[in-house]
This record gives C-alpha cells, sequence and structure tokens, in this order.
C-alpha cells in the first residue's frame, strides 16, 4: 500500500520537495507528507503524545498527522503547539521526520485534537497514519495485564489489527479488559503493518465499573493485608486469591456499591505469596477486574538492616546517635555473609574477579563443601576471573551476549531464603561488583537486610534468570533482559518499615523512582554514576522549581552534557556536580526527606543506572527503603562525598532531633607528615577538647589508639605509632561531639 502511494505521488513529491526546500514558509503536514521520504520541510501542529511512546513525537493538524524522531524533543508534552524543520524519510515503511534539524514551542496546554472515530478496517491505513484515531466497540484478545512493548489483537466486527503498548505508557501493568471497549490511540507502523498506539490508560475506555487503580495492598502484617482499587462507576467488591495464578481460595466480597473498593484478607501465613485479583461489579451486573497482583505477608524475621560503605563518611550530620559505617575492607563483610549460609547461597554478580583476594572465593567453595546449595549467575560479557577458581561442581551461568541482549547488571546475594527457622534468611545488594577496584577504592554501597520475604522474592528473580527452581539451571527456560516478566512482590513490611523492591527490565522501575522523588516533601539528594533519564531528571528539576525541595547530587560520569544533565542544572544551578576525581563514582542512590521522620524519608538504591539500558535492556535491582534511620546513614556518605567534589549549598533544616555530634566544619585536618617515630597531624578546632584518637588500616585493624588535648584553635599532634608499612590509613578523632575522621596515606 505504501509504495503505489509514493509510486502515485512521484511527480508531485518532486515538486512540492523543491517549492518547500526553496521557501521559508509553512505547510500543512499533508502537504509535507506529499513531498515524501527525502525532502525538507516545515510543519506546525499540536503534539498529541509524550514520552510514553519513547523518544518520538506525533505532530498533528486538523487533516494530518507526522512522526517526529528526535531525542531533543524529550521535554515537548502533548498540548504544545510546535514548528519543526527537518528531512523526511521513511523508517520500515513508516514516514517521521528525522533528522530533526530544529524546532520552537509556539504555546503549551492547548487542547489535543480530537480522536477520529473510525471502523477499524478503515483506521488502520494509510489515510490516517500518525494522527489520533478511535476504534468503537472493539474487543481484545488474551487476558492478564498489559506489558512493556508487547503487542495486543483487537477486533470489531469480524476485523481484527494490532495494538501496541510501548514503554513508560501507564497501560502496563493494568488489566486486559473483557468485554467490548473503545480504544483510542495514534496510528503508526512497524514492519510494514499499521498498529495502534495508546498511550495513556484513558486511552481505554470500558463499560460497566472502569477501574480508575491498579490493585493496591497496605496494612500488611503476618497473617494479613488490605487490597483495594479504585472504580469510576458504583460497584460491588470481591476479592478472588490464592497460592498460585488459578485463585484456588474462597473469594471474600463486600457487596456495598462503592467507588473506593477494599477488602482485609485474613487469616493468612506469615512470609507467604498470594496471587490476587479484585472485581466491581455494577447494578447492571457488568463486572470490571484488576490485573492478578503477587502480594506477600509480613516475615516473623528480625528485620535487621545493615548499611556500609567502602569510603569514608561525615557523621558531623548524623542523627539518632547513628553513624554510618566505614567499612574499607567489604570483603572481610562479604565472607561474613557468605558464612552465614546453612542451606542456599544464591549469588547474582556483574562482575567477579580473582584479584579480589582468595577469601571470597575460598569463602564460596568452603560453603558448597559444607553442603550448602550454591548457585552463581554472572554477566556473559564481563571477565568474571574468579568463577575459574571455584569448585568445579557449582554450578554457574553466564547471561547470554547475543544482540538480543544488554548485561546481566545486578549485585545481590541472597542467603538461605527457605530456612525454616525465620530469623535466618539474609539479602546483600547494593552497587558494589566482587572485584578489586570496586571493593577497595571506587565508592560504593552496601545493604543487607534480614527478611526472608525479601530473600523468597529475590530467589524468585534468580530463579527466573536460572531457568529453574533446582541446583541445575535449564537454559532453555531460563529468561533475561527484556524476555523476563514481573514474577515478584512489590511491597514488604520488614520490622515495620515498608521496603519496596523492583527489578529491570521487566517492573517499570523508572516510573517507581520518580514517584518516590515526587513524594518529598523539603529535599532530595542522589549519587549517581550514570544519569541519562530526562524523565527522571524532569522530577528533580519540578520538584525544585515547582514544590521548592532543595536538591543537590553528583553524578559520577562524564554525562554533564546530556539532556538529563542541563535539565537538573538549569533548574538547581550548581548544586548539581560531576565527579573530577580518578576513582571510580559508581553509586546509584536517592535520597527523599533525611532530616522529617514525618516526611516519609526513603532511600533508593541498588544497582541501577538512571539511564534507558537500566530501564528497558538490562538485569537489575532497586529496592527503596522507607526509613528515618537508613535514610541519615546514606546522607552521612552523601554529604562527605558532596563536599570533597567541591560542594558548599546544604538544607538548613529546622527538626525536632537533636544532631549526633558536631556541626561541620568544627574539626579540620590540615596536614600531616609521617618520620620513624609515627605521625604529626595538624588538627584545627573551633573548641578546646579532651579526645580520645584511634589509627585504622584498610584491614579495619586499630594499629594506634591514644588520648589527647586538642585547645581552641588547634595544635599538631604527635602519634608515636610503630613502623607502619606504606599505605592508606583512616585517623578517626572521638569527642564530646561525635566522631571526625580523615585519611591518612603512608608513602616513604
Amino acid at each position: 500500500m505504501k509504495q503505489s502511494y509514493f509510486t502515485l505521488f512521484a511527480f508531485c513529491s518532486f515538486v512540492i520537495s523543491q517549492a518547500i526546500s526553496a521557501s521559508a514558509q509553512n505547510y500543512s503536514i499533508s502537504a509535507a507528507r506529499a513531498a515524501g521520504a527525502g525532502a525538507t520541510v516545515t510543519v506546525k501542529g499540536i503534539i498529541i503524545n509524550g514520552s510514553e511512546l519513547g523518544v518520538i513525537r506525533y505532530i498533528e493538524d486538523k487533516n494530518a498527522g507526522l512522526a517526529l524522531y528526535s531525542s531533543s524533543m524529550s521535554g515537548v508534552n502533548p498540548g504544545d503547539s510546535i514548528e519543526a524543520t527537518g528531512t523526511l524519510s521513511a523508517y520500515d515503511d513508516l514516514l517521521e521526520m528525522d533528522p530533526v534539524s530544529s524546532f520552537k514551542v509556539i504555546s503549551t496546554g492547548n487542547t489535543a485534537p480530537n480522536p477520529i472515530v473510525l471502523p477499524l478496517q478503515t483506521a488502520f491505513s494509510l489515510a490516517y497514519e500518525g494522527m489520533l484515531v478511535e476504534i468503537a466497540g472493539a474487543t481484545f484478545g488474551g487476558t492478564g495485564s498489559f506489558a512493556n512493548k508487547a503487542t495486543y489483537n483487537i477486533t470489531q466486527n469480524g476485523n481484527s489489527g494490532e495494538v501496541y503498548v510501548n514503554t513508560t505508557s501507564s497501560l502496563i501493568g493494568s488489566n486486559i479488559p473483557a468485554g467490548k471497549i473503545n480504544v483510542i490511540g495514534i496510528m503508526g507502523v512497524y514492519n510494514k503493518d499499521y498498529q495502534l498506539l495508546p498511550r495513556f490508560l484513558s486511552d481505554i475506555v470500558q463499560s460497566g465499573p472502569v477501574l480508575l487503580s491498579d490493585l493496591v495492598q497496605t496494612n500488611i502484617t503476618n497473617t494479613s493485608f488490605t487490597s483495594g482499587f479504585q472504580s469510576q462507576k458504583n460497584g460491588t467488591t470481591t476479592l478472588k486469591y490464592g497460592l498460585n495464578p488459578n485463585l484456588e481460595l474462597t473469594p471474600v466480597s463486600d457487596n456495598h456499591f462503592v467507588t473506593a473498593h477494599s477488602i482485609n484478607l485474613t487469616g493468612l501465613t506469615a512470609a507467604t505469596f498470594y496471587y490476587v485479583q479484585g472485581i466491581a461489579i455494577d447494578s447492571s451486573g457488568d463486572s470490571a477486574k484488576s490485573a492478578v497482583e503477587l502480594f506477600s505477608t509480613a516475615s516473623l524475621s528480625t528485620g535487621r538492616m545493615s548499611i556500609f560503605f567502602n569510603n569514608p563518611v561525615d557523621t558531623t550530620v548524623a542523627l539518632y546517635h547513628s553513624y554510618a559505617k566505614y567499612v574499607p575492607y567489604p570483603d572481610d563483610s562479604i565472607v561474613k555473609y557468605i558464612n552465614k549460609a546453612k542451606f542456599s547461597l544464591d549469588i547474582a554478580m556483574y562482575n567477579f574477579d580473582n584479584d579480589l583476594t582468595a577469601d571470597v572465593i575460598g569463602a564460596i567453595n568452603n560453603a558448597y563443601a559444607n553442603g550448602v546449595q550454591v548457585r552463581m549467575i554472572v554477566d556473559g560479557s564481563s571477565t568474571n576471573s574468579a568463577v575459574g577458581y571455584l569448585n568445579n561442581h557449582i554450578n554457574v551461568v553466564h547471561s547470554p551476549t547475543t544482540s538480543q541482549y544488554t548485561i546481566m547488571h545486578n549485585k545481590f546475594m541472597v542467603i538461605d531464603a527457605s530456612y525454616p527457622d525465620p530469623t535466618v534468611p539474609y539479602v546483600w545488594t547494593g552497587s558494589m561488583n566482587w572485584t578489586q577496584e570496586q571493593v577497595y577504592q571506587d565508592f560504593n554501597n552496601i545493604i543487607t537486610i534480614q527478611d526472608q520475604t525479601l530473600a523468597k522474592a529475590y530467589t524468585l528473580e534468580f530463579n527466573e534468570m536460572w531457568g529453574s527452581t533446582t541446583s541445575i539451571p535449564n537454559t532453555a527456560n531460563a529468561k533475561f533482559g527484556k524476555f523476563k516478566a514481573d514474577v515478584v512482590p512489590h511491597k514488604f513490611m520488614i520490622n515495620g518499615n515498608l521496603v519496596e523492591l523492583y527489578f529491570s527490565p521487566s517492573d517499570g522501575t523508572t516510573a517507581h523512582i520518580i514517584n518516590s522523588i515526587n513524594t518529598a516533601q523539603k529535599e532530595f539528594y542522589f549519587n549517581i554514576y550514570q544519569f541519562t533519564r530526562t524523565d527522571i531528571a524532569t522530577a528533580i528539576a519540578t520538584q525544585s522549581t515547582k514544590n521548592q525541595v532543595f536538591a543537590a547530587g553528583t553524578i559520577g560520569d562524564t554525562t554533564d552534557g546530556t539532556p538529563a544533565y542541563q535539565i537538573v542544572r538549569n533548574a538547581i544551578g550548581n548544586k548539581v556536580e560531576v565527579y573530577t576525581g580518578t576513582l571510580l563514582f559508581h553509586h546509584k542512590y536517592g535520597i527523599v526527606d533525611p532530616h522529617e521522620p514525618s516526611d516519609d524519608p526513603q532511600v533508593i538504591t541498588g544497582s541501577h543506572n538512571w539511564t534507558t539500558d537500566a530501564e528497558e535492556s538490562n538485569d537489575e535491582n532497586t529496592i527503596i527503603v522507607h526509613n528515618a534511620n537508613v535514610a541519615n546513614l546514606y546522607y552521612q556518605e552523601w554529604v562527605k562525598r558532596y563536599r570533597e567534589n567541591g560542594g558548599t549549598e546544604t538544607y538548613a533544616y529546622t527538626s525536632g532531633i537533636e544532631p549526633a555530634s558536631r556541626t561541620s566544619n568544627d574539626m579540620e585536618l590540615l596536614h600531616y607528615t609521617w618520620d620513624g617515630s609515627g605521625v604529626q597531624a595538624a588538627l584545627q578546632s573551633d573548641f578546646s577538647s579532651n579526645a580520645t584518637v584511634d589509627i585504622v588500616d584498610m584491614r579495619g585493624r586499630v594499629v594506634y589508639k591514644g588520648n589527647i588535648n586538642i585547645p581552641a584553635g588547634g595544635s599538631t599532634i604527635n602519634l608515636n605509632t610503630t613502623v607502619l608499612s606504606n599505605g592508606m590509613y583512616l585517623l578517626n578523632v572521638y569527642d564530646s561531639k561525635g566522631c571526625s575522621s580523615f585519611k591518612l596515606m603512608k608513602m616513604q
């Protein structure tokens, strides 16, 4: 069909193309389309979609529509009136402007064109390519919920067509409607076939009660939880649930007609996953069903969380009398946690090298020798030299490396997920790979959580990549990257703290990161290795400019020229720093409101960089911990990194919480020297104090301990240590105000 169109207009295309190239006047979209591929045109119209379709934007005037393909238009939104100039090309039979050489926004907030209501067989044609259309009385094939980058069949009066759901559409995760509905979308083309591209959940217009929200879970306890949803019309409420997707347990109903539906499921088992579906039935008997969701009860675990960092932190900003842990040799901690394993040990690690020390390799081998089931998944494109030193009987899966995959970027370990004692299972995660540079040098964070439900959820994800639930992997069933499904619960109540868990690319992680940022009341901080997502950048910018949230952070990679960096920079100015040191600034965390418990403090962390690859391609894990103390521990690390890199402006908070230590500039290390007897350190202090000092080597051993007096204004202290070898040391000064830590390097 497309070829005959271009043939028919061959001569006309030439004439119009020449006219447009020679003129600065604007042309209608239909005239531009007639010019065809190769023509350089200028068009005006209203944008009819946003980022839910990726970087592509569709522009429509009264008579026609056209695709505009340009990453520079990420800030253009539906309702924007724009003028764009560029060259037309045919990509997989879709006529689009690519490249867009220039564009300008004429006005914003305009009413988008109304969709044209058409029969299916008429709408799926060249005449309506790039336009907003509506198919009435259509039926979807299939059941379940809409997935990311997936196609679905719709039928109308015996005719069929294809619907495609893309990237961040709000349709993702919502239930595929049963019965007849109206579908609104943009008519696109892919692989020479026309596709309807719905943008939002509201583009699916249902009959009956019509569900306005996903099924949500609240009030999570060991034996119960509440599940609910919103409907447009009044209806009764039913929850179907069970231990498998067949929902085999007896449904629970409430016959009151409401739009806010909620039922508390009781008599449940601790640390157990339940499949749940919500159903609303209106007075006419029409029903609407939610997607089937997987929820978890709380466990009987301790919920203990341990956070540590492999570079010094700033405890002067500590609250709650809780100090962040600087652990110079985290490999000792890795060994400690491996040695906890009694039954099973599942490790998913992007890179694991044999330079790390024999201790970690030996601990894994010892666990296997002691009867622990050991399974390991590593990235197929990374060196992973340590794998060759593991016991030959330990099964190791390398992720696929064909063009269909990117990287298995996870860094997590699951210990004894199914052990009968709920106080035994642990999850280890964070940003750290198990390599020499990552453990000893590069900036990283680690969090461990003692919780059986969380450990079971991580195990579900591990099994999806492993391809089986046994010690033997099944490559035929294994799924990585874009082939994975959303298979885990996402909310956990751990010792009274809400913890969220998301895996990429199946779980729409970016949307949840944005949701967390949007909850900030006063502050948001970030330390991110790679940051290229403009939607996350826009969320930070919006919080700063419109909601007066104090935002600041450091970006580790050289991404300061990207649109995402520019968006944040334009909003918060020099409060965004670009790391300029020689190490790898490998963090991937954000902090929400760390100073005020009533503002729901949160930490976002894991392996997920704020990039499109992390969202759409890589295997990643992200946790969001709602806890004031955890947020402050990360804030102590954030302040140290921010100030080291030249950041100066911090949030002047007012809180009823008494700080646990001194203000940031009370003590400084001006300089230091080494000689045969020890170290001489010049300390500057705002007050006099009697203090205890120690020097700690990079193995965590105290190599010197003593008492000193520091007068107001400061002095040089002499620490007569024994002979110390060359290397890095940490000087800690403890007084009534707290602890100050300084790095010392001996190179003689």
